[in-house]
Protein backbone atom coordinates (compact mmCIF):
# COMPACT_ATOMS: atom_id res chain seq x y z
CA UNK A 1 0.00 0.00 0.00
CA UNK A 2 0.95 3.56 -0.34
CA UNK A 3 2.05 6.12 1.89
CA UNK A 4 -1.17 8.24 1.31
CA UNK A 5 -3.42 5.42 2.82
CA UNK A 6 -1.18 5.14 5.70
CA UNK A 7 -4.56 6.68 7.95
CA UNK A 8 -6.47 3.66 6.49
CA UNK A 9 -4.13 0.95 7.23
CA UNK A 10 -4.46 2.03 10.82
CA UNK A 11 -8.09 2.09 10.85
CA UNK A 12 -8.31 -1.73 9.88
CA UNK A 13 -6.81 -2.10 13.40
CA UNK A 14 -10.58 -1.97 14.31
CA UNK A 15 -12.54 -5.12 14.37
CA UNK A 16 -15.54 -3.56 13.13
CA UNK A 17 -13.60 -2.49 9.79
CA UNK A 18 -11.62 -5.41 9.65
CA UNK A 19 -15.45 -7.54 9.98
CA UNK A 20 -16.71 -4.91 6.96
CA UNK A 21 -13.80 -5.76 4.66
CA UNK A 22 -14.69 -9.42 5.21
CA UNK A 23 -17.95 -9.00 4.28
CA UNK A 24 -17.08 -7.07 0.94
CA UNK A 25 -14.36 -9.70 0.08
CA UNK A 26 -17.12 -12.31 0.57
CA UNK A 27 -19.38 -10.52 -1.92
CA UNK A 28 -16.50 -9.81 -4.54
CA UNK A 29 -16.00 -14.10 -4.83
CA UNK A 30 -19.90 -14.35 -5.16
CA UNK A 31 -21.39 -11.23 -7.13
CA UNK A 32 -21.18 -11.10 -10.87
CA UNK A 33 -19.38 -8.63 -12.83
CA UNK A 34 -21.65 -5.04 -13.76
CA UNK A 35 -20.82 -4.04 -16.81
CA UNK A 36 -20.98 -0.62 -16.03
CA UNK A 37 -17.95 2.39 -15.94
CA UNK A 38 -16.28 1.99 -18.44
CA UNK A 39 -14.24 5.55 -18.71
CA UNK A 40 -15.92 6.77 -15.27
CA UNK A 41 -13.50 7.87 -12.69
CA UNK A 42 -14.13 7.79 -9.17
CA UNK A 43 -12.64 8.78 -5.93
CA UNK A 44 -13.09 6.89 -3.11
CA UNK A 45 -11.88 9.76 0.31
CA UNK A 46 -11.54 8.34 3.62
CA UNK A 47 -9.39 9.19 6.62
CA UNK A 48 -10.76 6.87 9.18
CA UNK A 49 -13.09 3.70 7.63
CA UNK A 50 -10.20 1.85 6.18
CA UNK A 51 -12.05 -1.59 5.92
CA UNK A 52 -15.10 -0.20 3.90
CA UNK A 53 -12.68 2.22 1.90
CA UNK A 54 -10.69 -0.79 0.80
CA UNK A 55 -13.51 -3.08 0.45
CA UNK A 56 -15.33 -0.74 -1.58
CA UNK A 57 -12.40 0.06 -3.44
CA UNK A 58 -11.69 -4.01 -3.80
CA UNK A 59 -15.05 -4.35 -4.95
CA UNK A 60 -15.27 -1.83 -7.72
CA UNK A 61 -12.28 -2.68 -9.03
CA UNK A 62 -13.31 -6.15 -9.68
CA UNK A 63 -16.65 -5.93 -10.40
CA UNK A 64 -17.10 -2.91 -12.86
CA UNK A 65 -15.02 -1.18 -15.54
CA UNK A 66 -15.22 1.93 -13.20
CA UNK A 67 -11.13 3.20 -12.78
CA UNK A 68 -10.86 3.55 -8.89
CA UNK A 69 -8.95 5.87 -6.90
CA UNK A 70 -8.65 5.94 -3.42
CA UNK A 71 -7.07 8.89 -1.24
CA UNK A 72 -6.63 9.52 2.59
CA UNK A 73 -5.59 13.25 2.99
CA UNK A 74 -6.31 16.81 1.41
CA UNK A 75 -3.37 17.16 -0.40
CA UNK A 76 -3.24 13.74 -1.97
CA UNK A 77 -6.15 14.74 -2.68
CA UNK A 78 -5.41 17.89 -4.28
CA UNK A 79 -2.54 16.27 -6.37
CA UNK A 80 -4.89 13.55 -7.83
CA UNK A 81 -7.51 15.95 -9.05
CA UNK A 82 -4.97 17.54 -10.87
CA UNK A 83 -4.07 14.37 -13.05
CA UNK A 84 -7.69 12.97 -13.33
CA UNK A 85 -10.51 14.85 -12.40
CA UNK A 86 -13.51 12.90 -11.18
CA UNK A 87 -16.83 11.92 -12.58
CA UNK A 88 -17.68 10.01 -9.05
CA UNK A 89 -16.44 11.26 -5.69
CA UNK A 90 -17.41 8.69 -2.91
CA UNK A 91 -16.67 9.83 0.73
CA UNK A 92 -16.53 6.57 2.90
CA UNK A 93 -17.48 7.58 6.78
CA UNK A 94 -17.39 10.93 7.80
CA UNK A 95 -14.16 12.63 7.39
CA UNK A 96 -11.75 13.47 10.30
CA UNK A 97 -9.79 15.80 8.31
CA UNK A 98 -12.43 18.71 7.61
CA UNK A 99 -9.61 19.86 4.61
CA UNK A 100 -10.59 16.45 3.02
CA UNK A 101 -14.59 17.86 2.04
CA UNK A 102 -12.57 21.05 0.23
CA UNK A 103 -13.04 18.96 -3.20
CA UNK A 104 -16.58 19.69 -3.13
CA UNK A 105 -15.93 23.22 -4.25
CA UNK A 106 -14.87 22.39 -7.78
CA UNK A 107 -17.84 21.04 -8.63
CA UNK A 108 -18.64 24.49 -9.92
CA UNK A 109 -15.58 24.21 -12.59
CA UNK A 110 -15.81 20.36 -12.67
CA UNK A 111 -18.97 18.62 -11.60
CA UNK A 112 -19.41 15.37 -10.37
CA UNK A 113 -21.78 13.00 -8.20
CA UNK A 114 -20.75 13.16 -4.45
CA UNK A 115 -22.20 10.15 -2.22
CA UNK A 116 -21.13 9.47 1.42
CA UNK A 117 -21.06 5.96 1.62
CA UNK A 118 -21.60 5.27 5.50
CA UNK A 119 -23.99 4.09 8.33
CA UNK A 120 -26.52 6.84 7.64
CA UNK A 121 -27.61 8.35 11.14
CA UNK A 122 -27.64 12.06 12.27
CA UNK A 123 -24.48 12.42 12.50
CA UNK A 124 -24.28 11.47 8.79
CA UNK A 125 -27.33 13.12 7.73
CA UNK A 126 -25.91 16.38 9.25
CA UNK A 127 -22.55 16.47 7.85
CA UNK A 128 -23.86 15.71 4.47
CA UNK A 129 -26.21 18.60 4.56
CA UNK A 130 -23.17 21.09 5.84
CA UNK A 131 -21.17 20.15 2.76
CA UNK A 132 -24.05 19.95 0.76
CA UNK A 133 -23.34 15.99 -0.21
CA UNK A 134 -26.90 15.34 -1.61
CA UNK A 135 -26.69 11.07 -2.16
CA UNK A 136 -26.20 8.95 0.69
CA UNK A 137 -26.09 4.82 0.79
CA UNK A 138 -25.85 2.86 3.63
CA UNK A 139 -22.49 0.71 3.87
CA UNK A 140 -24.33 -2.18 5.59
CA UNK A 141 -26.35 -2.87 2.19
CA UNK A 142 -25.09 -5.05 0.00
CA UNK A 143 -22.26 -3.42 -2.52
CA UNK A 144 -23.72 -4.92 -5.72
CA UNK A 145 -26.89 -2.44 -4.87
CA UNK A 146 -24.16 0.51 -4.09
CA UNK A 147 -22.97 -0.13 -7.95
CA UNK A 148 -26.88 0.06 -9.18
CA UNK A 149 -27.56 3.04 -6.71
CA UNK A 150 -24.27 5.07 -8.58
CA UNK A 151 -25.60 3.99 -12.25
CA UNK A 152 -28.93 5.43 -11.87
CA UNK A 153 -27.77 8.50 -10.08
CA UNK A 154 -25.27 9.41 -12.02
CA UNK A 155 -27.25 8.78 -15.19
CA UNK A 156 -29.77 11.62 -14.20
Amino acid sequence: MANFEASLLESMDDPLERSRYRKMQKEIETDPHIQWGKNINVLIISDRCGGRAFGLYNFLMARTDLSVRIRDNAPIIREAVQYCTPDIVIFVGYQKNRENYRILKDREHNPFLAVMYASVDFIIRDECERYDIQHMYHCMDPTADFIRFLKNHYLM
